[in-house]
């Protein structure tokens, strides 16, 4: 339990770590979700496909697609007010 909420954690800063570089450059709000997802479970699917564990986590887990979609949208909306960041 303890390792899935740091997971959780982990790949809601990755997603809004991606969702703030493609907001960066100007990117629509479905290319800010793709970064952020690609940003957030990329690593993992690469690590899953050189140790072996299939299916993919995201594949087994598809709420962690809605959880760094959702942080994604929450930071590009946040990101208008907090300029300084």
């Amino acid at each position: 339990m303890f390792l899935t909420v740091l997971f959780i954690i982990g790949i809601t800063s990755e997603g809004m770590t991606g969702a703030l570089a493609a907001g960066r450059q100007k990117m629509d709000l479905f290319g800010v979700i793709m970064i952020a997802i690609i940003t957030a479970l990329g690593g993992g699917s690469v690590r899953d496909v050189l140790l072996g564990h299939y299916p993919l986590t995201w594949v087994r887990h598809p709420e962690y697609l809605l959880i760094v979609s959702a942080a994604a949208i929450i930071t590009v909306s946040i990101s208008g007010i907090m300029k300084h960041f």
